[in-house]
C-alpha cells in the first residue's frame, strides 16, 4: 500500500474559520442559563480547539513482511525503456508510532513550509510508516529518524497555532455572549413600555382542592464511582433537543441512564467521569447524526470505548439514526451501517424505551406505555 502524504488536505486558517463557525452554531443552541455559565462556555471552547497529536516515540514498534519490488524502480539499476517488470525479493518494514491527540490534525497543513514531504498512514491512534528495503546495508534507523523529525516539525508548527486558535475562538465566544446578553436585556424590557400593571403570579390553592400535578423529575445525586448504569447515551451536543426527552423517558420507565446533564456537575473532570460511565454501563445508545459523524473528540472517545467492550456474541452498542441515511453512515463506519438501528423519524421514544426494557429483561410499563416528558433545555456540551 502506497503511503499517504500527511499535512496536505486542509489549510490551517480554513480549519480555524470552520471551527469558529461551528463554535458559534453550538453556542446558539445553548439555553440562556447555559449561555452565561462560564464553565459551560470554557468546555465548549475547548471542544473546538486543535488537539495536536504528541508522538509516543518511546513506544514505537515494527513488523516485518516479505514482499516483491519491481527492480526498475531502484535508483541504482539501469533498464532499457519499455523493459518488462523485473520482480525481486524485498522486505517491508511497518513502523507503528502510537500518539495522543486528534488523528484529524494529520490532515492539516501548517502555515510554515519546508521542502520535505511527510508520509504515513493514520490508523486509530497509531501512525504507520512503511519502508521497503532491498539493501541490508541501508541506514534504516536514520531513515526512520528523518521521517519522525519531519512529522514532529509539522506538529510543532501546528502546536504553535494553539494560542492563535484560543484568541480567535475566545473572540467568537465573547461576541456571541455579548449579543446574547443584549437580546436577553431587550426581552426583559418588553413589558416596561406598557401602561398597565403586570399580573402577579397566582397564589397556590390548598392541596385538597388543587389539581394533581406531575412532580418535577429530580436530578439524582451524582455517583462519582462504582454506580452501575443500564444504558450510556452517546450523542453530539447539537442533538440535545432530541436526546433530552429520550433520556427523561428512559428514567421515567425506571432505567438508570448515564446522560451528561443528569450526571456531570460543575467542576467535574470530564474524561474520568465519561470513562466511569462507559465501563459501568450494560448498553450504550449511540445517537448517530450529521454532527456525530463529524468525528468530535468526545463522541469518538465514547464510541471507541463502547466498541472496545463488545465481545463476540454479545451486543453492547444500540444505534439510533437521527437525520442521516445509510450512505452517510457508510462513509463513517461500514460496520455500523450494517447494524440494525432505530430511526428517530420512525421510532417513537415510547417504542425505543420498550425495546430497551425488553433487552434488559424487564416488564413493560402499565398498558405498554411510558410517560414521555417534555423537552428540556440543552445541557452540558460534549
Amino acid at each position: 500500500m502506497a503511503p499517504k502524504v500527511l499535512f496536505a488536505k486542509y489549510d490551517v486558517f480554513n480549519v480555524l474559520e470552520g471551527q469558529k463557525n461551528r463554535l458559534k452554531e453550538a453556542y446558539l443552541a445553548l439555553s440562556d442559563n447555559e449561555a452565561l455559565d462560564e464553565d459551560v462556555i470554557q468546555r465548549l471552547k475547548a471542544e473546538y480547539m486543535l488537539d495536536v497529536p504528541v508522538l509516543k516515540t518511546a513506544e514505537m514498534s515494527y513488523e516485518e513482511k516479505k514482499t516483491k519490488i519491481d527492480a526498475r524502480r531502484l535508483p541504482n539499476r539501469i533498464f532499457f525503456p519499455g523493459a518488462r517488470p523485473v520482480m525481486e525479493d524485498a522486505t517491508e518494514l511497518i513502523i507503528h508510532i502510537p500518539f495522543d491527540g486528534d488523528p484529524g490534525v494529520f490532515n492539516i497543513a501548517p502555515s510554515a513550509y519546508n521542502s520535505r514531504i511527510a508520509q504515513g498512514e493514520v490508523v486509530g491512534q497509531e501512525l504507520l510508516l512503511r519502508l521497503t528495503v532491498v539493501d541490508s546495508n541501508y541506514d534504516i534507523q536514520g531513515h526512520i529518524d528523518r521521517e519522525v523529525q519531519q512529522i514532529n516539525w509539522a506538529l510543532t508548527h501546528l502546536r504553535e497555532k494553539h494560542e492563535h486558535f484560543s484568541q480567535e475562538l475566545g473572540a467568537v465566544i465573547a461576541q456571541a455572549v455579548a449579543k446574547r446578553k443584549r437580546a436577553m436585556e431587550s426581552r426583559s424590557r418588553i413589558g416596561l413600555s406598557l401602561n398597565i400593571p403586570q399580573r402577579q403570579a397566582l397564589q397556590p390553592t390548598p392541596a385538597s382542592s388543587a389539581p394533581a400535578q406531575t412532580a418535577p423529575v429530580k436530578k439524582p445525586a451524582p455517583q462519582k464511582q462504582g454506580k452501575k448504569w443500564d444504558v450510556f447515551i452517546s450523542h453530539a451536543s447539537e442533538d440535545k433537543p432530541y436526546v433530552e426527552p429520550l433520556a427523561k423517558a428512559l428514567e421515567a420507565a425506571g432505567v438508570s441512564v448515564w446522560y451528561d446533564r443528569l450526571v456531570l456537575e460543575w467542576g467535574d473532570d470530564l474524561r474520568p467521569m465519561i470513562d466511569n460511565g462507559l465501563v459501568n454501563c450494560r448498553y450504550g445508545i449511540v445517537v448517530l447524526s450529521k454532527a456525530f459523524l463529524a468525528k468530535k473528540k468526545w463522541t469518538e472517545h465514547e464510541l471507541n470505548g463502547l466498541f472496545a467492550r463488545e465481545q463476540a456474541g454479545k451486543k453492547l452498542v444500540l444505534p439510533i439514526w437521527h437525520g442521516i441515511t445509510r450512505d452517510d453512515l457508510l462513509q463513517y463506519s461500514p460496520a455500523l451501517a450494517d447494524r440494525l438501528a432505530k430511526i428517530s423519524d420512525n421510532d417513537t421514544n415510547e417504542s425505543i424505551v420498550n425495546s430497551l426494557l425488553s433487552i434488559l429483561g424487564r416488564p413493560l410499563p402499565e398498558q405498554n406505555k411510558v410517560q414521555i416528558p417534555k423537552s428540556a433545555p440543552a445541557g452540558l456540551i460534549r
